[in-house]
């Protein structure tokens, strides 16, 4: 059974959700391997997350998620 989330993030949780699954597996088993840096699990959840809604992750780890297919941006160093 899944857990609601308990803490102050209330409803700005993203849930995986099928196809979040389904980008999961196809982004640990190919892009960041391509690249010889391979990706852990849970940012390859995020990542897929972020694919399966078409949103761009605001992260300052950029270089986990190169090659995962996803838009990224680093807040810390954005210039408009």
């Amino acid at each position: 059974m899944a857990r609601r989330p308990t803490s102050s993030y209330g409803l700005r949780l993203l849930p995986e959700g099928r196809r979040g699954s389904e980008l999961e597996a196809a982004i640990l088993a190919t892009s960041p391997l391509r690249a010889g840096r391979p990706i852990n699990q849970f940012d390859a959840q995020i990542a897929a997350v972020a694919a399966s809604r078409g949103a761009t992750l605001a992260t300052r780890n950029v270089p986990d998620f190169l090659d995962t297919g996803i838009a990224i941006v680093n807040p810390w160093n954005y210039q408009d």
